[in-house]
């Protein structure tokens, strides 16, 4: 009798932790939105460079981590290379299927000290590989295009490459080629500076930047009326924090909250996404005295964030 109330206790407790990253009878559970499940665990990256001679040499080493965050949602990757420093690649990303468009956003973030823009690329899936493309101004005439690229991909093995055109398609060119390799399935939780791409906060250290880790200590949360409990990493050595905020009152919502700044527009940025079907929203804007004032980027709406004087909180309306 003993041995089968512990099988039921397993079986009880593995249910509920499968619950946690896919929800039962949740619209996440469908197969669209589980198309880049193969991307969870933890990998060892080769990027290879593209020299002068077009050769590509094994430049960087990297650790990447791999996330379901939302209760399957999204797909969060973390990228650290194998390097201390202000040379070393810090990167983010966050992507999941956004079921207005059909098609899957990314939000990529990967900072030079001090220098950083959040892009936002649309992709799906075509014969077996996954293409996200952009495109942006490089200056009053040109437009740059860019497509990032995962191919080759079997259980323990994927390539990532970057593409680049400036005359709408007509010429590609490629600088960078990722070789991954799988290390484990199942990624080990935000808990070290590995697994989070913190060091010790000297890649971004210009004034707005101390702006950003001021909220790494943010422990609750008012959004638009609804309360959160705050659990907050500095992510990027320090250009970037993330915030995950989780509802008390049933049903229990799910936020996460990517803060940056976009040295380009002059502007802080906030990534807003929910545990819901609705696609993100990407606010900019400045901050003076505790105070965030940010309109939406899609639709213009505007919010306004006022932190208290102990920095522990914060209310968004």
């Amino acid at each position: 009798m003993k041995k089968i109330f512990s099988i039921i206790v397993l079986g009880i407790s593995l249910a509920a932790s499968a619950q946690v990253m896919y929800p039962s009878g949740s619209d996440f559970s469908k197969a669209e939105y589980r198309a880049f499940d193969f991307w969870i665990g933890e990998w060892d990256v080769d990027l290879k460079i593209r020299n002068e001679a077009n050769e590509w040499p094994v430049t960087k080493q990297a650790r990447v981590k791999v996330f379901p965050v939302l209760k399957g949602k999204a797909i969060m990757e973390l990228w650290n290379e194998k390097k201390e420093g202000l040379d070393g690649i810090r990167g983010f990303s966050l992507r999941y299927y956004n079921n207005e468009s059909g098609k899957w956003d990314l939000i990529l973030h990967w900072p030079r000290p001090n220098w950083g823009r959040t892009a936002v690329f649309q992709g799906e899936e075509i014969h077996g590989r996954f293409d996200f493309q952009t495109r942006f101004p490089l200056n009053d005439s040109t437009f740059q295009t860019v497509i990032y690229r995962f191919a080759d991909i079997s259980e323990n093995t994927l390539r990532w490459q970057d593409f680049y055109s400036r005359d709408d398609g007509t010429t590609w060119t490629s600088n960078w080629i990722m070789e991954f390799t799988r290390r484990d399935k199942y990624p080990k939780a935000l808990v070290d500076k590995e697994a989070h791409t913190y060091l010790d906060g000297s890649r971004c250290s210009a004034d707005q930047y101390m702006t950003i880790k001021n909220l790494s200590e943010i422990k609750s949360f008012e959004w638009k009326g609804e309360n959160y409990k705050a659990t907050t990493y500095k992510i990027l050595d320090g250009c970037a924090t993330l915030i995950f905020g989780l509802t008390a009152s049933y049903p229990i919502k799910e936020k996460l909250l990517l803060i940056t700044y976009n040295t380009p527009e002059k502007s802080f940025e906030i990534i807003e996404l929910n545990n819901d079907t609705k696609s993100l929203d990407w606010y900019r804007g400045g901050f003076d005295k505790r105070v965030f004032s940010l309109q939406e980027v899609k639709t213009e709406e505007s919010l306004k964030i006022k932190i208290d004087s102990e920095l522990m909180s914060f209310v968004a309306k």
